[in-house]
């Protein structure tokens, strides 16, 4: 069964349920029993325990996979404007329409992230995991990227050569950024 969203520039908050993606069966998840017993398979590209990993090459397939189908950054805005969530990542927002899951918002993650204590991260490192917390509760998950590492060692040690005796090399700086996505989304 394939239905087009109709009027997508005219959402109203009581239509949200009503919202069908291109061909629901690519989006939607198996049915419990099936998931359980590990059969069946519809193309699903999303599950009720899918966690992401911001740099990882899953999510990024999946946000272009949503492209592919109509579904661009614009769109995605507006669902997340649509569905009350726009201090919320898309990951909560995707969550929320799919499988009704409350959307936390940026703000929330990083708190709760913060009060765990950020993992084993001491001292510099800590203090550096927390200015890239508190970048992403203010800009959003874009700046969770990979790309965006270098960039916040140069804004706040002047290079990354001198970003390296402050954190360590660069294995270790790599490793506490994606250890502190993982964490973020950990719940």
């Amino acid at each position: 069964v394939s239905r087009a969203i109709s009027r997508i520039d005219s959402f109203c908050r009581k239509c949200i349920r009503r919202i069908m993606f291109k061909s629901p069966m690519w989006i939607t998840p198996l049915p419990p029993p099936l998931a359980a017993l590990g059969e069946g398979s519809h193309g699903s590209i999303l599950s009720g325990n899918y966690a992401p990993n911001w740099p990882s090459s899953g999510w990024k397939s999946t946000l272009r996979q949503l492209e592919e189908n109509g579904y661009d950054a614009d769109r995605l805005e507006d669902i997340r404007q649509l569905v009350d969530a726009a201090q919320s990542d898309l990951f909560d927002v995707l969550a929320y329409v799919l499988f009704t899951h409350a959307p936390k918002t940026r703000t929330q993650r990083a708190l709760a992230l913060e009060d765990k204590g950020l993992g084993n991260a001491k001292g510099d490192m800590r203090d550096f995991l927390l200015s890239v917390l508190k970048a992403y509760a203010n800009k959003g998950e874009s700046e969770l990227g990979l790309d965006k590492l270098p960039n916040y060692l140069i804004a706040r040690y002047g290079s990354i050569g001198e970003a390296k005796p402050a954190l360590g090399d660069l294995g270790k700086i790599n490793a506490a950024y994606r250890a502190m996505q993982a964490q973020l989304y950990a719940n």
